[in-house]
């Protein structure tokens, strides 16, 4: 049955030897994916197929098989990748296999390969559309050129359908490699010419420039595009070649500037060998600068010797290489000695004036009045009439912002602890303390933050004039100290339907803070209406609920079968009396929720009597010059925006 098996398919079965030696697959595992293991492989999947269900010795099979003619065959077939140590391995392996009725399939997956190779690049170059689908052989072509009406059903199912996506996936890279290599390797070739020649013009001309005593400057000689283009004939060229010519001139031109101009440089100062110890010195006194003023602004501790560099460092960026060797003996002694005392003197004259520039304070009479951190780049300003009493401000600097609540937040100042001793406890509500950045940054993205409970908490910023500004309630600072700094928020999503709203502070607050999101269509919809479960959702955030003891559901409720995800945030509002339910028995979650509702709920969350809705309106309709509709009725709706303004304008003095 055996020879049978070979004599058939022997066509087939010789291309897929022939495709593993005269081509270059990459395959994961290197012993199995090597031709001689494959042969055998194969041969043992068959025998073992053939043996199904018999108790036969292996082997004597693989005696059987060594002495046959198949295996003479597959020696000439196979050539120099003959390994009979791998046959053997394979035809074990695939004997196993074939009793067990697994079914490979790798067969199938390589000649997909090479076929889809071979047709894609074919379509390309016959100036076809990219057609996967019309160039694959049918099933029936596929089962008539492998021979697969030898195997079973199951065998030949899952052989086409892998062959199929082989062929799929190879076809789709052949195709676009025909398209596109031709292009990499002309933009290739262009950056490879361009650099050989931008390295040659550009080392001479940084020499040149150092001996005339010019600064280092590498585009001051530098031919513009249109120069180098027409020097060098590109536009006879392809615009791939022309493009990486002169992205390969110009990378290498620079490179090779600063090296000549360096090299010369170095080869100047240090040409005289009885200098060597006191320019090795001189050198090192500035590295060592360097050095220390970078380790001191990420924060690592004084220690020269963590960064000194070694012997061969200096060698090379000196151009110590061809100075004798005294000579350069002398320059590293003498380098180690100045980077030494040019970190140290530099490190503890950062630390001295980090010291005193730390902390600034100023008596602040009533009639107002401004104090700067001593580093000039954050300002505090109280207006007239903001305290009734001369107050004591306090700005300290601190050098880390604390730990980030989110990964999106870029750090964009240091960190500034305001505090005021306001003897008398008197103070002006109305009245509002500015706070000023420096910041040159993102217009949309910046804002200023305030540290409360270990998390920055977005606050209303303006940005203008190389400044980010806030406005904040003189209740909300005490002798305690306010932490503020300003970050990018990388992520923020800015929504088109806020930017001229009269809400657009508070909403973008909530937002910033992920307390309140948009929707998936970018819009905030400020005016649509919000239910009680989502009002309540809001409440959880900005008022850090802990949800982990109501975890049953409140079965008590006719509906509770829709509270959802609301589930625990209304077991936890219930539970604490926040919220009670109707007199027919339901919750309602996904009622809109009505002005007169809310104020209730916000008196028993805060734990007082004094909250009113009609306050908040009031204050909207003066600050805001927006009417609310709860002036008609406060059984009237609230909107999204109302709802933002009011827990901001409620809770940021509590924060």
């Amino acid at each position: 049955m055996i020879r049978r098996m070979y004599k058939k398919p022997s066509k087939i079965f010789i291309l897929i030897l022939t495709l593993f030696v005269v081509t270059s697959f990459n395959f994961s595992f290197a012993s199995k994916d090597n031709p001689s293991y494959k042969a055998g492989y194969y041969a043992g999947y068959e025998y073992g197929k053939e043996n199904k269900g018999n108790n036969v010795d292996i082997d004597k099979l693989y005696q059987k098989f060594y002495i046959s003619d198949d295996y003479d065959d597959l020696i000439k077939e196979l050539g120099k990748d003959y390994d009979p140590d791998l046959i053997k391995d394979g035809f074990y392996d695939g004997f196993r296999d074939g009793i067990k009725g697994n079914i490979n399939v790798d067969y199938a997956k390589v000649l997909g390969e090479f076929l889809g190779n071979i047709y894609g690049a074919r379509d390309y170059q016959n100036g076809k559309d990219s057609n996967w689908e019309k160039s694959l052989p049918s099933d029936r072509e596929i089962r008539r050129m492998f021979n697969l009406n030898l195997q079973d059903s199951d065998y030949r199912d899952e052989f086409i359908e892998t062959f199929k996506d082989s062929f799929r996936d190879s076809y789709i890279k052949s195709y676009e490699q025909a398209m596109f290599e031709p292009a990499k390797i002309t933009l290739e070739q262009g950056i490879e010419d361009g650099e050989k020649l931008g390295e040659l013009l550009g080392k001479s001309a940084g020499i040149k420039d150092y001996y005339e005593g010019k600064e280092i400057d590498f585009t001051r000689n530098l031919p513009a595009d249109r120069v180098i283009i027409s020097e060098y004939f590109l536009n006879n060229d392809t615009e791939e070649y022309k493009k990486g010519f002169l992205s390969g001139f110009i990378r290498a031109y620079e490179l090779a500037y600063n090296e000549g101009f360096r090299e010369a440089n170095f080869n100047d100062v240090l040409r005289d060998e009885e200098d060597a110890f006191d320019n090795g010195r001189a050198v090192g006194f500035k590295e060592g600068e360097l050095k220390a003023t970078n380790d001191f602004m990420v924060k690592l501790p004084n220690d020269w010797r963590r960064s000194i560099p070694d012997n061969k460092y200096i060698i090379l960026e000196y151009g110590l290489t061809y100075q004798s060797p005294n000579y350069r003996e002398e320059f590293i002694s003498g380098f180690y000695d100045g980077y030494s005392e040019g970190y140290n003197s530099t490190y503890h004259s950062f630390a001295q004036q980090a010291g005193v520039n730390k902390r600034n304070s100023s008596s602040i009479p009533i009639s107002g009045g401004s104090l700067n951190s001593l580093d000039n780049r954050f300002t505090v300003a109280i207006e007239p009439g903001t305290y009734y009493h001369d107050v004591l401000l306090c700005i300290n600097t601190t050098y880390d912002v604390g730990n980030q609540n989110r990964s999106s937040l870029i750090k964009a100042s240091d960190s500034y602890k305001v505090s005021i001793l306001n003897t008398s406890g008197n103070l002006n509500e109305k009245k509002l303390i500015k706070l000023s950045f420096e910041y040159y940054g993102d217009r949309l993205k910046g804002g200023i933050y305030k540290l409360v409970n270990n998390r920055w908490l977005y606050i209303p910023s303006i940005i203008e004039n190389g400044y980010i500004h806030a406005y904040v309630s003189p209740s909300s600072m005490d002798s305690s100290g306010s932490i503020y700094s300003v970050f990018v928020d990388k992520d923020l999503i800015v929504f088109s339907d806020i930017r001229e709203h009269w809400a657009k502070d508070e909403i973008n607050t909530y937002v910033r803070r992920y307390i309140i999101y948009g929707y998936n269509d970018m819009t905030f919809k400020p005016e649509k209406t919000i239910s009680r479960a989502e009002f309540l959702t809001l409440l959880s955030r900005v008022f850090n609920w802990n949800l982990s003891m109501y975890t049953s559901s409140t079965t008590n409720f006719k509906d509770y079968n829709t509270f959802g995800n609301y589930n625990n945030i209304i077991n936890y509002a219930v539970s604490s009396n926040y919220i009670k339910g109707y007199d027919d028995g339901t919750f309602k979650p996904n009622a809109p929720i009505s002005y007169k509702e809310v104020e209730i709920i916000m008196n028993r969350v805060l734990g007082t009597n004094k909250f009113k809705w009609s306050d908040v309106a009031i204050k909207m309709l003066h600050d805001k010059k927006t009417r609310s509709s709860s002036f008609d009725n406060v059984n009237n709706r609230i909107t999204r925006a109302e709802i933002a303004y009011m827990l901001y304008t409620t809770t940021e003095s509590l924060k």
